[in-house]
C-alpha cells in the first residue's frame, strides 16, 4: 500500500498537527469565557445590555477581562509550544506600536465617516445632537469608547493572532486570511437585527484584514484599525452597530433611504455604503503596505513558514546600498530532514528605515 511521497505525508502531518493546536487554543478560550462568565454572574455585576442599549461601565470590564483572556492564552501556548513571544505575533511593546495603533484608529475611522458623509449627499440622514454634561462624557462616553477599543482587541487577537498564523501553516495565507473572514461574519449572526449582507460585507472587510495583517505583520495596525471603526461609528456618531445602540454617543445618526443602502435595523455594517468604503479602504492598504507600519519578526509566521514547537527564528535585516531595499531573510530548522526554509521579504528601504533602527 503507497503512502504518498514523504513531502506530502510531513504536510499533511503538520497541517494537522497545526489544526489540533487550532483546536485546543479555541478550548482554552471557550473555556476561560465560561468561568469569567460564571464569576461575573457570581459576583451580581450588571449585564453589558439593558432594555437594548450596551452599557459603558460593565462593557468596560467585560472588555478589560476578554482581552487580558485572549492574550494571556496566547501569550501561554506561545511560549511553552513555541517558544517564541507576543512580538512574533506583531505585538511587540515599543514605541512603534502606539504610532501603528494611531494610524490604525485613523485608517479604521474612514468607513464610517465616510458612510455617513455618502449617505447624506445622497438619500439624506437624520443628525442629533446628544447632549451631554462633562460629568457624562467623564463617566459614560471614554468608558464606552475605551471598552469598544478593548474589544475590537480582543476581536483581532483571536482572529487574526495566534489562529491566522496556525491556519496559514496548516494550509496557506489565503485560505486562512478567507477562513478567518468567513468565521468572523459568522461570528456575527448572533446579533441583534443580523442579515446576509451586513455578515458578508463584514466577512469581506475581515479577510482583507487578515491579508493587510499577513503583508505587514503588524497587528498592532489591526488593532488600531477595528477600534477605529466601532469608535467612530458607534460613539461619535452614535449609529447603530451590530444591531445594537451604545451608551455615550456624543451624536444619533440614522441613515436614511432603502435598507440596502441603510443598512436596516442592523445598522450601517450592513449599507452597500459601508461595505464598498472599507473593501476600497483596505484594498488601497493593500497596496501600499510598504508605507505601512511593520513587524518583519512575525511576517514568516503569518506566512506559514515560521519553524513548529520549540524552533527558534534567526534574523538577519541587510540594505542594499544607500535608498536601495531592504530585505529580511529569516532562517528555520525543519523539523525532519534538517534541511532549513528560508523567508525573503522585500521591500523599500525608506519604509523600513525606522524598523532597522528600532532593532
Amino acid at each position: 500500500m503507497q503512502r504518498g511521497p514523504p513531502e506530502l505525508r510531513g504536510s499533511a502531518r503538520k497541517s494537522l498537527a497545526s489544526l489540533k493546536r487550532l483546536g485546543l487554543f479555541c478550548l482554552a478560550l471557550l473555556v476561560g469565557a465560561v468561568v469569567l462568565s460564571v464569576l461575573w454572574q457570581a459576583l451580581g455585576l450588571p449585564p453589558q445590555l439593558q432594555r437594548g442599549t450596551v452599557h459603558a461601565l460593565p462593557l468596560l470590564g467585560a472588555g478589560a477581562l476578554a482581552l487580558g483572556l485572549v492574550l494571556g492564552v496566547t501569550a501561554i501556548f506561545l511560549h511553552r509550544l513555541e517558544s517564541r513571544g507576543l512580538e512574533s505575533l506583531g505585538l511587540p511593546l515599543a514605541p512603534r506600536a502606539l504610532r501603528a495603533f494611531a494610524l490604525g484608529l485613523l485608517i479604521g475611522a474612514l468607513t464610517p465617516a465616510f458612510t455617513v458623509l455618502a449617505a447624506s449627499l445622497t438619500t439624506g440622514i437624520l443628525l442629533e445632537p446628544m447632549a451631554g454634561s462633562a460629568r457624562s462624557l467623564v463617566l459614560t462616553t471614554l468608558p464606552m469608547a475605551t471598552a469598544l477599543a478593548l474589544l475590537s482587541c480582543w476581536e483581532e487577537a483571536a482572529l487574526r493572532g495566534y489562529p491566522l498564523q496556525l491556519l496559514a501553516r496548516a494550509w496557506k495565507p489565503s485560505v486562512a486570511a478567507v477562513i478567518s473572514g468567513v468565521t468572523f461574519g459568522l461570528l456575527h449572526a448572533g446579533n441583534p437585527a443580523a442579515n446576509l449582507a451586513g455578515l458578508a460585507f463584514t466577512a469581506a472587510g475581515s479577510a482583507l484584514l487578515a491579508m493587510l495583517v499577513q503583508r505587514t505583520g503588524a497587528l498592532w495596525l489591526a488593532f488600531g484599525y477595528h477600534a477605529g471603526w466601532n469608535v467612530t461609528g458607534a460613539v461619535l456618531f452614535g449609529m447603530s452597530d451590530s444591531g445594537l445602540v451604545h451608551q455615550g454617543a456624543l451624536l444619533r445618526t440614522r441613515l436614511l433611504g432603502p435598507a440596502m443602502l441603510s443598512g436596516g435595523s442592523y445598522g450601517f455594517e450592513a449599507s452597500l455604503w459601508s461595505g464598498l468604503i472599507e473593501i476600497i479602504v483596505l484594498l488601497l492598504c493593500l497596496r501600499v503596505t510598504a508605507k505601512l507600519p511593520a513587524e518583519p519578526a512575525a511576517l514568516p509566521w503569518y506566512a506559514g513558514t515560521g519553524a513548529g514547537s520549540g524552533h527558534h527564528a534567526t534574523s538577519q535585516i541587510g540594505r542594499n546600498g544607500e535608498g536601495g531595499s531592504v530585505h529580511q531573510t529569516v532562517e528555520f530548522p525543519s523539523s525532519g530532514d534538517g534541511r532549513r526554509e528560508t523567508f525573503l521579504e522585500h521591500s523599500d528601504a525608506e519604509a523600513k528605515s525606522p524598523h532597522d533602527s528600532a532593532g
